[in-house]
């Protein structure tokens, strides 16, 4: 009996011990967190795939599905005849930007309500997705202009690992300082001194 206990206390410290080090393996060859090198092995153990918005054919047939209801049946022809056209590029395109997952969307619109209920529209469905698969839901929005086609674009960044949403964190952080800081009140030094007569 004591043969067996001390057998099994053994087999608990080998199963211990290797984990960590595979552990520390995946973070030193990834460049990962404690606990997403835990769901990296995990994942791997069991077979699953990490999920990539990039990969989601949904994601981006949703996002035609909403932007087709928002500008209509004649403005979404032109603009599938123009994304035929666009060999080199596409219309919704995945790529990195400043460290970060992004989406970017053409996204020609007619006026400032079309450009809003766009941004709404198209950011909450990325948080939906995020939501889906326990992901951070927060989203940085940013409108730019394709020089290709000059036309504009919307490029969603958001996190998916732990150094990205810590990336995502300073970079909404600091935007919401810069934007404090140009409606704060303006203070004359003057009128803080206090004179004793």
């Amino acid at each position: 009996m004591l043969n067996f206990i001390s057998w099994l206390l053994l087999t608990v410290a080998v199963i211990y011990i290797g984990f960590n080090v595979i552990c520390n393996l995946v973070k030193l060859w990834t460049g990962c967190s404690d606990n997403e090198a835990i769901t990296k092995i995990h994942n791997f153990v069991n077979g699953k795939v990490n999920y990539s918005l990039a990969q989601d054919c949904n994601f981006v047939s949703d996002i035609w599905h909403n932007v087709n209801n928002i500008i209509g049946d004649k403005r979404y022809s032109e603009l599938e005849r123009l994304s035929i056209t666009c060999i080199d590029t596409q219309l919704v395109s995945f790529n990195y930007n400043s460290g970060l997952p992004y989406v970017a969307i053409t996204l020609p619109y007619e006026d400032n309500s079309e450009k809003t209920r766009l941004e709404f529209t198209l950011v909450n469905l990325l948080k939906k997705y995020l939501n889906t698969h326990s992901l951070n839901t927060s989203v940085l929005v940013d409108w730019k202009v394709r020089y290709d086609l000059n036309l504009p674009f919307l490029e969603l960044r958001y996190a998916q690992t732990d150094e990205e949403l810590r990336i995502l964190k300073l970079v909404l952080d600091t935007e919401k300082t810069n934007i404090l800081k140009q409606y704060h009140p303006l203070v004359d030094d003057e009128e803080e001194e206090v004179f004793d007569d």
